[in-house]
């Protein structure tokens, strides 16, 4: 299973509608994110709107491509809460990194 199908399967489970918004482009063959950072888009009536970046442990460079995006950080200001998500599995089972990009991060675009 893809990190964003344990992300939509754990975001359902908590209440979430959630929609892939990722798409895959067959003429460069790479994977086109929305807004060049989210692959999920969620709506929950109680806790408002959520993008979310899916991945496997490469958190940094995920942080570092969201930070880069100044329509990451519109989306913030228009009231659009941005996580990452990351997976990895243990002896135990898989296990999820979840990491809040806010208004207050260090920018660089």
């Amino acid at each position: 299973m893809r990190p964003a199908q344990r992300t939509m399967a754990k975001l359902r489970s908590e209440g979430w509608i959630v929609d892939k918004v990722e798409h895959y482009n067959s003429h460069s063959r790479r994977r086109v994110d929305l807004y060049n950072f989210i692959d999920l888009l969620c709506i929950c009536p109680n806790r408002g709107v959520l993008a979310v970046q899916c991945c496997g442990r490469d958190f940094t460079w995920h942080r570092k491509k969201i930070l880069a995006e100044k329509r990451a950080f519109v989306c913030l200001q228009a009231g659009i809460k941005i996580e990452i998500w990351g997976w990895r599995k243990l002896k135990a089972g898989w296990r999820s990194r979840v990491e809040e990009i806010g208004i207050d991060s260090e920018w660089t675009f």
